[in-house]
C-alpha cells in the first residue's frame, strides 16, 4: 500500500516555467556559412547523381533575405518542380548545419533577358557556359571544337 501512494506521490506534476519564445535564441549565420552549407548538401546531391540539383544550387544563385529567408533562383519551372523533391531535405540541412529552426527556404524562377539572340555558336557555348560552368571542362576533356 506504502508502495502505491509512493508511485502517486512520484508521479505529481512538476512545475516548469515556460520560456517565452522572445528569449530562446538560435545561432545567426550570414551569407557565406551559408553558401558553405549550401555547397556541402550540393556536392552530397552530386555524389548521389542527382546533378540537376546539384546546379540548382550554385553559389551565385543563393540569397539571404531577413536573417532566415534562403532565396534560390532557378533558371526554369523545371528546376523548381526538380528541386521539390528534396526540399525538405535541403531545409532540414541548412537547420541543422546552421543551428537554425527559423529558416526557411523559397524558390523563385529567376527573370532573364529574352532580347538577345544568339546566332554564331560562339555566342551559343557562351551562354550555356553561363548556365553550365562544368561545360568548359567537359569541351576540353573531350578536345571538342567550336565553329567560331
Amino acid at each position: 500500500m506504502k508502495q502505491a501512494q509512493k508511485k502517486k506521490e512520484d508521479l505529481s506534476p512538476v512545475e516548469q516555467t515556460p520560456v517565452p519564445l522572445e528569449q530562446t535564441t538560435y545561432a545567426a549565420f550570414d551569407l557565406p556559412q551559408l553558401k558553405d552549407c549550401v555547397a556541402l548538401f550540393a556536392k552530397q546531391m552530386q555524389e548521389q547523381g542527382k546533378t540537376q540539383i546539384a546546379t540548382t544550387l550554385r553559389d551565385e544563385r543563393i540569397f539571404l533575405q531577413d536573417d532566415t529567408k534562403v532565396i534560390i533562383e532557378a533558371e526554369n519551372k523545371a528546376q523548381i518542380e526538380g528541386f521539390e523533391v528534396v526540399k525538405q531535405l535541403f531545409l532540414d540541412h541548412l537547420r541543422k548545419n546552421l543551428n537554425n529552426p527559423n529558416i526557411n527556404v523559397h524558390l523563385e524562377e529567376k527573370i532573364g533577358k529574352t532580347d538577345k539572340h544568339l546566332y554564331s555558336p560562339k555566342e551559343r557555348f557562351e551562354a550555356l557556359l553561363q548556365k553550365n560552368p562544368d561545360l568548359l571542362r567537359l569541351k576540353n576533356a573531350f578536345n571538342m571544337e567550336l565553329d567560331y
